[in-house]
């Protein structure tokens, strides 16, 4: 209802929906800015006003950044699949399926 992203389970559906209680459900997702609104009009015309768009993954110890809100939104929903591993070098957190993956992934880090 609030947002366009989809969820690769229970558990990660309900804690987003956390993001959209109270009385401004809509929220700018722009890196940096804190603005929510009761319609999504009016968070559609917001967005107008960021030139670029830039987003940060929400979880806690990733930090990774996106040009593009549906790279955002897959990169997220890869942190609840329970058999993933994810790159831990600096602005990087990329995510794989298998640690033979993550390994030949951080081959090029180095």
């Amino acid at each position: 209802q609030y947002c366009r992203r989809r969820f690769v389970s229970v558990s990660h559906l309900n804690e987003h929906l956390q993001i959209h209680c109270g009385p401004k459900p809509y929220v700018c997702i722009q890196l940096e800015c804190n603005a929510s609104f009761g319609t999504y009009s009016e968070l559609v015309g917001h967005r107008k006003e960021h030139v670029l768009f830039k987003a940060k993954c929400m979880f806690q110890n990733c930090g990774r950044i996106f040009t593009e809100s549906y790279l955002l939104y897959d990169h997220e929903a890869q942190h609840y699949h329970t058999s993933s591993y994810s790159c831990k070098f600096s602005n990087c957190g990329n995510i794989y399926y298998s640690q033979s993956e993550l390994q030949n992934h951080e081959v090029d880090h180095v």
